[in-house]
């Protein structure tokens, strides 16, 4: 996965309005309650692959209509910017978690766009797939339900959430978007890079990233937000 289409999905999701977001990822979200709210008909039933308490991921592929070279060009340009504000937002939150601070972010960006200190770039979510499913059949024997796909290419990011407590569609948003920045961190630990500050969170984001951390010793568990690693934060 690239850090900058990563980034590019979050700031397309966290510009969708409600109506828009919720027609793009409702199916998803009923996907990832269903397990802790029997009522919610889920796209995939799962236990037609594992029991109800065994492990499952779910996945879902988010593609933009920007082109890989564009989204670069705008983050290459945009990056100072970004940086920028995520210090003045670390500096001013002494306290409160991720989410807080996500959307203590996004709104420092609308500010600054609002006055034309900055101009934010405009990503959009051409289309999503069908929700894929990670299951174990064994031991180290994971098996993939994929689910269909808009387009033959790769996407700019995929989704990857395992079952999560019931909550509203509107708590959804908020989410995806911690866990977009927690992938954009995974994908700079795996160049062997510190993240830019803004990055620096505590949380789930890569499912294979998660293995790593948890079976390697020379990795923190960036993953578990209960650890302490020495500047980040939840």
């Amino acid at each position: 996965m690239n850090p900058d289409r990563i980034a590019a999905v979050l700031a397309a999701i966290h510009t969708m309005d409600d109506e828009e977001f919720e027609s793009v990822f409702e199916p998803f979200h009923r996907q990832v309650v269903s397990y802790d709210d029997p009522s919610v008909e889920p796209p995939i039933d799962p236990l037609e692959y594992v029991d109800h308490e065994e492990f499952r991921l779910y996945m879902l592929d988010v593609y933009l209509e920007a082109e890989l070279e564009e989204i670069q060009a705008t983050a290459d340009a945009y990056s100072d910017e970004l940086a920028a504000i995520a210090d003045e937002v670390e500096a001013q939150t002494d306290s409160g978690g991720l989410r807080q601070k996500v959307a203590n972010f996004g709104s420092r960006v609308q500010q600054r766009a609002a006055t034309g200190d900055i101009e934010p770039p405009e990503f959009a979510v051409e289309a999503v797939s069908d929700v894929h499913l990670l299951y174990y059949e064994g031991t180290n024997d994971d098996r993939v339900v994929e689910g269909d796909r808009p387009f033959d290419r790769e996407p700019d990011a995929r989704l990857e959430f395992t079952p999560i407590p019931a909550h509203s569609i509107e708590q959804f948003r908020p989410l995806i978007e911690e866990h977009l920045l927690c992938q954009i961190r995974d994908c700079y630990v795996g160049m062997g890079e510190d993240p830019p500050a803004q990055y620096r969170v505590l949380g789930h984001g890569l499912y294979k990233f998660a293995q790593k951390y948890r079976h390697f010793d020379c990795y923190p568990d960036y993953a578990d937000p209960e650890a302490d690693v020495p500047g980040y934060s939840v």
